[in-house]
Formats: C-alpha cells, structure tokens, sequence
C-alpha cells in the first residue's frame, strides 16, 4: 500500500473508533474502552503474537543484559518510538518477551537499554534475545508501519483527553453555577450560612491520562 493510502487509512481508522467510543462519552468507561480500541486497530502485530518458550533447564536465575543504540543513526526520536504512545510499545515489547526495560539517555548519542529477566537459564537467554528482536522490529518500522499505527494512536488519545477535560470543565462550570443558585435561594430566605456553603460536596478535575 503506497504510503498516502496508508495515512488515509488510518486516519479512517481512528474516525471509526472515535464513532465507537461517543456512547462512552462523559463515562468512566470511555479510556477502558479506548484502550481495547487502540490495541485492536494500533497494536503492532508482531508484539501480539507471545512466543512460546523453550522447555526450562538449569535453576532460575536472574540475568542482565546492556542494549547500546546509536540514536544519532536515525532520523526519528528513538525513546519516543520505543515508549510508544502513553508507553503502550515498551509495554507491549515488555509482555511480548518476558522481560523489563529499563531506558537510559544522556547528551550523547547513545541510548542505553537494561534488559531484566528472571526465570529458568536458558528461557532468560531465549527471552533477552525476544527483547532485542522485537526493539529491533520497532525500529526498523518496516513500511511504516509502526510509526503510523503510534500517531493513530496518539491521535485517538489526544482527542479523548480533549473529550475528558470539556466534559471536566462542563462540570465544573455547572457546579458552580448550582452553588451561586443555592447561594442565592438561601439569601431569599435568609438561611444562608458559610457552613451550608462548605458542606456542600466537593468536585475534583482528573486528569485520566498519563
């Protein structure tokens, strides 16, 4: 598919999600919802499909391996890439091999890249070597692929953070506008009284998204 394609595809993509999810909207559900959505529509389809591990040998143990990428070598922001949209990509890297990640960064150009696994000897090995194949497939974004399935992604987040903060701010500004009623209905009567105002509940902005 020539890459114009590409883009109008997903940008039909995430108009068909952003249909799915407005019965979610102003719902607690809405972000549980979208994640499904996202993974469905933009997970990279090597890091759904888990491996399975070889046959354990040996005792477990607890292995470490350094990953050195030269970020200098690429055109594109390389944490970002692997970090991946809300960090949904180093998740999906993480579940994928069975291992942790820590990433590093200095003003250098290198990007370092603790692989952590802890299981029987040779699985921790078969894992590690999981771990650097699938870093190595989301760098190399073969056509495009991943990096059109994370700016999908990013946009169907982006407008459910807006779709929160206006639903939010609604709240907010009809709370405010039923304590000044209330307020007002008590100085009618004369029953107004600092206590009533501050018992009355409280309301909170949430920001859902990391």
């Amino acid at each position: 598919m020539r890459p114009r394609k590409q883009k109008q595809e997903k940008l039909r993509q995430v108009e068909h999600i952003m249909d799915k999810l407005k019965p979610f909207y102003g719902c607690h559900l809405l972000l549980i919802v979208m994640e499904y959505y996202v993974y469905e529509y933009f997970g990279i389809e090597l890091l759904k499909m888990i491996p399975r591990p070889p046959n354990p040998l040996g005792v477990v143990v607890t292995k470490y391996y350094q990953l050195q990428i030269k970020k200098c070598k690429y055109k594109f922001n390389v944490i970002s890439r692997i970090i991946g949209p809300a960090g949904s990509t180093v998740q999906a890297i993480q579940q994928f091999s069975g291992s942790r990640l820590q990433l590093r960064s200095d003003t250098s150009c290198d990007l370092h890249i603790k692989i952590i696994v802890q299981d029987f000897e040779n699985i921790a090995h078969w894992r590690i070597q999981r771990a650097k194949d699938a870093i190595a497939y989301v760098l190399e974004n073969k056509d495009n692929q991943v990096s059109l399935n994370q700016k999908a992604e990013q946009t169907v987040r982006n407008r459910c953070r807006e779709i929160i903060a206006t639903s939010n701010r609604c709240r907010l500004r009809t709370a405010h506008r039923g304590d000044n009623a209330w307020i007002e209905e008590n100085d009618e009567y004369g029953q107004e009284t600092i206590s009533n105002y501050l018992a009355r509940p409280a309301y909170e902005t949430r920001n859902y998204i990391q």
